[in-house]
């Protein structure tokens, strides 16, 4: 995706804020952000539809004590779908700067938000949910779509077992 944005960049397809502010940037961050955001919640819960879920998305669910290495263990397919988040610089005139931006941000996001529940700083709780009981913590916790969808879980129950894993 980065490379088919580069070659429209490059040719005049595609424009971008060519003379990058501190506000261009900072627009940028926001839009990208709220961008992952939306998509990711959305994305992620059409995964775990059954059919998906048992042939692409299982894969990447394999692992329930989740760590930094399992955040991009994915099926090829599912690659594809996830690098898809660099929609908003289709939609909208951003800095090039946006490009690096979601970048950096869709490589280095799963590592943080696998990285199990306990013994650090950045530990993530939300979405070990997710892998624990599948159903539930489908997004960030940055924008409450859990909270709004009803599948918002924020307490590990130790005496409810592993779901199947699909809607």
């Amino acid at each position: 995706w980065e490379c088919i944005i580069l070659y429209c960049y490059a040719t005049k397809k595609l424009s971008y804020v060519e003379k990058d502010s501190l506000f261009s940037i900072l627009m940028s961050i926001i839009v990208i952000s709220i961008g992952r955001d939306v998509h990711f919640y959305f994305s992620h819960r059409f995964l775990h539809i059954k059919p998906l879920y048992a042939f692409i998305h299982s894969l990447h669910h394999r692992n329930t004590d989740v760590e930094p290495f399992s955040g991009l263990t994915m099926h090829p397919i599912e690659h594809l779908y996830y690098f898809t988040s660099y929609w908003p610089i289709l939609c909208f005139k951003l800095s090039a700067f946006a490009l690096l931006y979601v970048g950096f941000h869709l490589l280095i996001s799963p590592a943080a938000a696998h990285s199990g529940f306990e013994d650090h700083s950045g530990s993530d709780l939300f979405h070990y949910l997710h892998h624990k009981y599948f159903e539930c913590n489908y997004g960030h916790p940055g924008i409450p779509f859990d909270l709004w969808m009803g599948t918002y879980k924020d307490k590990l129950d130790v005496r409810t077992s592993r779901t199947t894993g699909a809607l």
